[in-house]
């Protein structure tokens, strides 16, 4: 007799189990891709050392070399052990003399040696970093990648035989530091200091004493100028005359005066004119003297006034007895 529903579970229970195993399966698949992508890693890593070391081998070596040397590597077991008993002190004193300079020997920009607390102990006590990550020392890399330490030990014999160079270190740090440090830029020089240059040239080898001592003080006072007119700060009219006109006539006269008194032959003309230049040379200072005096004429009429004012005040709110004040006592 037909029953129904007596299918009702089994298609429930059939999914549930489907279902389970193939999670198992896939959970499984994704478990195994996962550890075989962790070993991938490190493969990757030692790729990238073993081609960058026999890069670098093949940089420095012929082809013929190249070619004895892949025989060599097909007889991996003698090689390596002819390698190291024969030259290891040799590999060793050369490295040693190596790391008492330098803290890495760099095969590539992210490939280099170096040892542990950068104390050189042996080369098979060297570790390998890659990106600044350690990845094992020589000795552990002899057994576990025998083809990347027969490239290393050929590099080392032919740095021992100075037949290769490790690449030096670019320190990034100081070229941008260098990149932004700011240039210094030279100020140019102010009026002033331009004026007093071109004066102590012209009096240089001047034989008359009163003109070579009018000059240094024509510099001095100079000095003093500019010192006040970059406290002030402010353009001055009498300032504008003095470096346009004034000082401008002054240096080409004393140009004439150094031409004419270079001349073998001087007579009572010279004598006229070097006369007329001491006189000269009071005037431009007793002017430069008014002018430096009168620089603080604006600071003394403000001072004036704002002490007026303060008097003024203090007298109109009493607290000051007034000159006008009658004497009571008269």
């Amino acid at each position: 007799m037909y029953r129904r529903g007596g299918w009702g579970f089994f298609p429930f229970i059939f999914i549930f189990f489907a279902f389970g195993i193939v999670g198992d399966i896939l959970g499984g698949a994704f478990n195994i891709l996962f550890a075989l992508m962790q070993l991938a890693i490190p493969a990757l890593v030692i790729y990238f050392i073993y081609s960058a070391i026999k890069s670098a081998n093949n940089e420095s070596t012929s082809q013929n070399t190249y070619s004895s040397r892949r025989s060599s590597r097909v007889r991996r077991k003698d090689t390596t052990t002819t390698v190291t008993n024969n030259n290891q002190k040799k590999i060793d004193a050369a490295l040693s003399d190596y790391f008492a300079k330098n803290d890495k020997m760099l095969i590539t920009d992210n490939i280099y040696f170096a040892n542990k607390n950068n104390q050189f102990v042996s080369y098979d006590k060297m570790q390998v970093f890659y990106y600044d990550e350690e990845i094992c020392t020589l000795k552990e890399l002899s057994s576990a990648y025998p083809d990347l330490y027969t490239e290393i030990m050929v590099l080392l014999n032919k740095f021992a035989k100075k037949g290769y160079e490790p690449q030096k270190e670019t320190k990034k740090d100081s070229k941008e530091k260098q990149a932004t440090k700011p240039k210094q830029t030279v100020k140019p020089k102010s009026k002033a200091d331009t004026f007093i240059d071109q004066i102590q040239n012209l009096n240089d080898n001047i034989e008359n004493v009163d003109i070579t001592n009018g000059l240094n003080q024509t510099c001095d006072l100079l000095k003093r100028i500019e010192l006040v007119d970059k406290e002030d700060g402010k353009e001055d009219e009498k300032l504008n005359k003095l470096y346009e006109y004034y000082l401008p006539i002054l240096t080409g006269i004393l140009d004439d005066y150094k031409r004419l008194s270079s001349s073998p032959i001087k007579g009572e003309d010279f004598k006229k004119c070097e006369t007329q230049l001491i006189k000269t040379l009071n005037l431009i200072n007793q002017a430069l003297v008014t002018i430096a005096e009168s620089l603080h004429d604006n600071d003394y009429m403000n001072l004036n006034a704002d002490m007026s004012t303060l008097e003024s005040l203090l007298k109109k709110d009493g607290y000051t007895e007034s000159p006008f004040k009658e004497n009571k006592n008269g």
